[in-house]
């Protein structure tokens, strides 16, 4: 007897949420339904003045001038290879990079990771 009350309190409970939502739904179609045609001509009327005023957006940007470490970006080994001269050290990684190392002095070196593709 308790079970069939349970359920059939459920059932209740969610027709009756199905039927409130379901007017919730409608309500809010009808009222962007009566406010779509006169937002469509305020948006037209809005277009049509952007596009007398167009302006571009994104500057001229000038290439950087690199110096120093940034200048040897992106490229080839032969030429670290004729800067630097040979490695001290050659460290693998499983990234598909090799680390060169060269010892500046006895307190800095220099790790550079060449790529193996």
């Amino acid at each position: 007897m308790k079970k069939k009350f349970y359920w059939k309190s459920v059932f209740n409970f969610l027709w009756i949420l199905l039927l409130i939502l379901g007017i919730f739904y409608v309500n809010t179609a009808l009222k962007d339904q009566q406010n779509g045609s006169k937002s469509k001509k305020v948006t037209t009327i809005e277009k049509k003045q952007d596009d007398n005023n167009i302006k571009l957006t994104t500057p001229k940007v000038k290439a950087l001038k690199t110096s120093k470490m940034a200048a040897y970006i992106g490229v080839s080994s032969s030429v670290i290879l004729t800067d630097f001269g040979q490695p001290t050290a050659t460290v693998a990684s499983a990234s598909n990079l090799k680390w060169w190392l060269y010892n500046l002095n006895n307190q800095s070196y220099l790790k550079i990771g060449i790529d193996q593709y």
